[in-house]
This record gives C-alpha cells, structure tokens and sequence, in this order.
C-alpha cells in the first residue's frame, strides 16, 4: 500500500525505529528469527531499518527488501547504501514479485511483523508454499518446519 503523509510521518520518526530495534527485534529473534547465512525477503521494508536488523541481529547474508511505496524504498536505499552488496531494495506488490519460486531462505513480512520460515501462501512466488510462522503481535508460532 501507498502510504499516506500521517503513515509516512508515524512510519519515519525516532519512536518507530527504537520499538523496531529494542522491541520487535528481540521479539522476533525469541521466537527463532535468526537466520544465519540464509537468503532472506523482506515484504514492506519500509525505510530499511527492519533490512538492517535482519543483516545484524540475525546474521542473513542477504536481504532483498520490498516496498510498495516508491518513497519509502527511496529511503531504505539510501540508508542500506554501504551495505550495498548484502542489501538490495526493489519497489514492488507484494502479490507480484519478482523472484523466481524457492529463492529465500526465509521471508520477514515488517508490516505485520511476521516472520515466515520455508515459505508462506502468501509469498508462493518467492518461495516454498509450506513452513512456520512467528509473529510477534501475537507471540505465538504456527505452521510447519
């Protein structure tokens, strides 16, 4: 989704970045989010500070990051620029990506703060259509390994 100038404003302030790294990323890395040396996406990147936790906090090799919104991708580039080699940022739907079946390891939806391992229907095109999921709103697990 496109986001709008009140999302954009709540999305890109001091506030949003401190829960994302001393909340929802111990969360998240409680729940199994370490995915060392795997090829991870990441849907709704944002402005690329859940791409930097997913290279730091959980030791991915790579990220390729996914907005919607052309803006917010803007900006997850240029904060991912000197990790340029491990990061990469694209604009696009997430029903329509554009990545070959099974190519991650791992998929991180940063929007719902959702975490899908070996795959998820709703990322079939990018990945296997079967795995767990770890979601931080609800502090739960579900699916499959």
């Amino acid at each position: 989704m496109k986001l709008n100038a009140v999302e954009k404003l709540l999305m890109n302030n001091p506030v949003r970045a401190a829960l994302q790294r001393h909340y929802e990323g111990p969360l998240l890395e409680q729940l199994g989010g370490h995915v060392p040396g795997a090829r991870v996406l990441e849907i709704g990147c944002g402005r690329g500070i859940g791409t930097q936790i997913i290279l730091e906090r959980f030791g991915a090799a790579s990220v390729h990051a996914s907005d919607y919104d052309l803006g917010m991708a803007a900006k997850a580039r240029a904060r991912l620029a000197p990790r340029a080699s491990r990061a990469t940022v694209c604009v696009a739907d997430a029903g329509q990506l554009p990545y070959p079946t099974s190519a991650f390891d791992a998929v991180f939806d940063s929007v719902s703060f959702i975490t899908f391992r070996i795959g998820a229907p709703r990322c079939a095109r990018s990945h296997a259509c079967c795995g767990r999921v770890d979601s931080s709103s609800s502090r739960r697990s579900h699916g499959r390994r």
